[in-house]
């Protein structure tokens, strides 16, 4: 029986890249005073995402196709817990793995600001397993 490797490798990739997005993320919650991680994620939770308006697709503004979210904290905390995390195994295990820096990439462009991540609309369980909804 033949296995087709982007069918069986790329769940296993990505599932890697979950977990190490999550542990990053959950580091940068960490509170201590040599926690450069905490400090430069303290400054997506002081956005007022929850105003009543964040749910939906709204084109994304310019500077996101470029990976630029506003500032550099808010940059460098996307391009640390989520885009060097798949540089980084794309480059351990190259080949079909571009799909995975290429689900990254348009996940922060045109689905992490309020489709949803920070999206008022999504309730319930999901948000608990993901990290999405408000």
């Amino acid at each position: 029986m033949y296995f087709d490797p982007v069918v069986t490798k790329l769940p296993l990739i990505f599932v890697l890249w979950s977990l190490c997005a999550y542990l990053l993320h959950r580091a940068a919650h960490v509170v201590h005073p040599s926690n450069f991680l905490f400090r430069i994620h303290m400054e997506h939770h002081r956005i007022a995402y929850l105003d009543g308006k964040s749910s939906g697709f709204r084109w994304p503004k310019p500077a996101y196709f470029l990976l630029w979210f506003g500032s550099p904290s808010a940059s460098a905390d996307v391009w640390i817990t989520l885009v060097a995390p798949a540089l980084v195994i794309a480059a351990i295990w190259p080949g079909e793995e571009i799909y995975l820096v290429l689900l990254v990439y348009l996940y922060e462009v045109f689905g992490s600001e309020t489709v949803l991540d920070h999206n008022v609309a999504l309730r319930g369980k999901v948000t608990r397993v993901f990290a999405w909804g408000q």
